[in-house]
């Protein structure tokens, strides 16, 4: 028997830099019933919990029982009412090992009451919401358990290349108790967080994808210059309409390699994602699937017939990491109606028979 469910967006993930000057953390938990409306609740994830064997609440470790029970403002108590733990793991349908085990649990309200943040006692609207948990800062190593939720989700990060990444959801093989993490690569190892997401409201709470704006504090005169106010600004306002020019051809592009990616590729996927859109600082732009078999698309774009695109450093050590699974699509006259798509391998990209290459600026340039 095999579960597989997805979990709230933004709430798990690594290799992301915290630069919200009042810290922002991942939620880890996703709600199950949070609606009134039962059609709306988490069935896919009532599913695996229903059906998947949990530990024996009764002979959790009170310590154990203690670090699944923060103290939250409203003074709500809740109660574990599933736990469970998985030693083998797949990335992406991958295995790996991580001397690790992983752990989620399942916690539900059960407070009648709750304690406002003004000191008011009022009646507590959540009374039996359920959600589950999987807290990066999980650990146990005794009584029996292995646990370490951060080494688990650490070895992801090293084995995917040190790109950051957010887990999507999990599946759950019931025959070999396999846990696999299903993830999306969104930038950089270290890439900032307000780059990537942007808050919802306030302080810990949800987080949304947001785009990427430039930076006018970071804007070096390569000459060493010192620019004067009107220089400066002239400067700036010339690298924005390069760069908005730039990112309506790639966007383009894009879209044009998304809507025709059958004909491209020459099969059709059984399922394709727009990873730049959800996440602008993402090593490549769209993904999907064909036979199971996951394909990573990098799009570059040029205006005219030339055949010229330049690769960012993580975009190349992407291409490296990820040779055999690698697809480059350069889409040429694309801003007219006689669009042109052609395919590139890495081996297609480095081989000085088909490339030129300027290394300083990561140049190629078709032959």
């Amino acid at each position: 028997m095999k579960y597989s469910f997805n979990i709230d967006e933004k709430s798990l993930f690594r290799g992301v830099k915290n630069d919200y000057s009042k810290g922002q953390s991942p939620t880890v938990h996703t709600p199950l019933n949070q609606s009134n409306d039962q059609r709306k609740w988490r069935n896919d994830i009532y599913n695996f919990i229903n059906g998947y064997r949990s530990e024996d609440i009764n002979s959790l470790p009170d310590l154990l029982k203690e670090k699944c029970m923060p103290k939250t403002t409203s003074k709500a108590s809740s109660i574990i009412v599933g736990f469970f733990v998985f030693s083998k793991f797949t990335l992406d349908g991958k295995p790996f090992e991580a001397n690790r085990s992983f752990a989620m649990y399942v916690k539900k309200e059960t407070s009648e009451n709750i304690i406002q943040r003004n000191g008011e006692i009022t009646g507590n609207t959540h009374l039996g919401r359920e959600k589950l948990h999987y807290p990066i800062s999980l650990s146990h190593i005794t009584d029996g358990y292995n646990i370490d939720n951060k080494i688990v989700l650490d070895k992801i990060l090293d084995i995917n290349g040190g790109f950051a990444y957010v887990v999507n959801g999990f599946d759950v093989d019931t025959e070999t108790n396999t846990l696999n993490f299903k993830t999306t690569m969104i930038g950089p190892e270290g890439v900032l967080l307000s780059n990537v997401f942007k808050r919802k409201k306030g302080v810990g709470v949800k987080l949304l994808v947001d785009g990427i704006s430039l930076d006018k504090s970071s804007i070096i005169s390569t000459s060493n210059k010192i620019l004067t106010k009107e220089e400066n600004e002239a400067f700036i306002s010339t690298l924005e309409k390069i760069q908005r020019s730039s990112r309506l051809s790639g966007a383009m592009g894009e879209d044009y390699v998304y809507e025709n990616i059958e004909k491209i590729i020459g099969i059709r996927p059984e399922e394709k994602r727009h990873i730049s859109k959800l996440y602008p600082l993402s090593p490549y732009d769209i993904e999907c699937k064909v036979n199971g078999k996951t394909i990573y698309i990098e799009v570059k774009s040029t205006k005219d017939s030339k055949k010229t695109f330049y690769m960012s450093k993580g975009e190349r050590k992407f291409m490296d990491k990820y040779e055999q699974h690698y697809l480059l699509v350069l889409v040429s006259n694309v801003i007219s109606n006689h669009k042109k798509a052609t395919k590139y391998q890495r081996k297609d990209i480095m081989n000085p028979q088909i490339m030129e290459k300027e290394f300083q600026g990561i140049k190629f340039i078709v032959k």
